[in-house]
């Protein structure tokens, strides 16, 4: 049977019947709740009142349920569990530790920093519910502006105004080299080693910040780069290499498996060094986010740097 009553009836009445029900006494009940005797024997004449029941029968050695009293103490219980879920539940959408994170992440973040990060959190916010999707870094900062994305593994700058950011770490510019090109054994590469080459980079309307910067830093290097084709996703480029239409340079430390005929080869040019970030929308970040970044704060509490980035490609694509 379930309980009917009054809108206004205390969970701490409930919690006074089941306590003086376990205990079969109102002072051993009130020691158990930490409270005064008197108190808890007012909170079950309140009850007893608002029900139009007796529930107990009292005596000089304690309490004991009356036939109305055994039939309700279940649904008694029932409610308290319900009640301890429903404000446990409450908490952990208050706290960030439940509800939904549409995540957004550059190819860049997919083998390494995604992984981490999900990881990380979900220790943190195993109840959390996650939709990550691949998205170039303008794409991700108009969906974070449009309250399409919840946050982001992005490159910025960005020109949207009110995007807050967890610096993560720095990446360079490398080449996708197919192992049987002249550049294809050597073991780092400098942006005038591309000089007469075609090359594969970032689409402009993908990513002007960067596809400019490239650009510019070939010409200052002396030549006017020969753009054979443009590519913003990393698995894409990769198979362009392969097929021996051009270099392709991209942004990034590891990126996961390469095909067997494609290296990954370091580019030295220190003004070609992006960081890569978490975002979100700071005019309107919900509790999930804003726990999502303390997750990225705690991983790293310092930005991860430029040094070690050359052992790494090198180790990744000798595997």
């Amino acid at each position: 049977m379930r309980i009917r009553y009054d809108a206004d009836m205390d969970l701490r009445d409930l919690e006074a019947f089941v306590a003086v029900a376990d205990a079969g006494h109102f002072g051993r009940a009130a020691n158990r709740l930490h409270l005064a005797q008197p108190l808890v024997s007012r909170r079950i004449q309140r009850l007893e009142r608002d029900l139009g029941l007796v529930l107990f029968e009292r005596g000089r050695r304690g309490a004991r349920l009356t036939e109305a009293g055994r039939a309700l103490i279940a649904e008694a219980r029932r409610v308290l569990v319900q009640a301890a879920r429903f404000e446990a539940d409450a908490r952990a959408w208050r706290e960030g530790g439940a509800g939904g994170i549409r995540l957004g992440f550059v190819a860049s973040a997919a083998a390494e920093v995604l992984p981490r990060l999900v990881h990380a959190h979900r220790r943190r916010a195993p109840a959390v519910e996650w939709r990550i999707q691949a998205r170039v870094s303008r794409e991700q900062a108009e969906a974070l502006a449009a309250g399409d994305l919840d946050a982001g593994l992005l490159r910025p700058p960005l020109r949207h105004a009110g995007i807050a950011l967890v610096p993560i770490r720095r990446e360079r510019l490398a080449a996708l080299v197919p192992r049987d090109h002249p550049l294809g054994g050597r073991a780092r590469l400098t942006l005038a080693d591309l000089a007469g080459w075609p090359l594969i980079v970032y689409p402009r309307e993908d990513g002007p910040e960067v596809h400019d910067r490239i650009v510019g830093a070939c010409r200052e290097a002396g030549f006017e780069p020969i753009i054979a084709q443009t590519c913003g996703e990393f698995a894409a480029a990769a198979g362009l290499v392969a097929a021996g239409l051009g270099v392709a340079l991209v942004i990034g430390r590891t990126y996961g498996a390469l095909p067997a005929d494609v290296r990954l080869v370091p580019v030295d040019h220190p003004g070609l060094a992006w960081t890569l970030a978490l975002a979100w929308n700071a005019r309107s970040p919900t509790p999930v986010v804003l726990r999502l970044a303390e997750t990225a704060r705690s991983v790293w509490p310092v930005p991860e740097q430029e040094q070690g980035l050359d052992a790494e490609l090198d180790a990744g694509t000798r595997r």
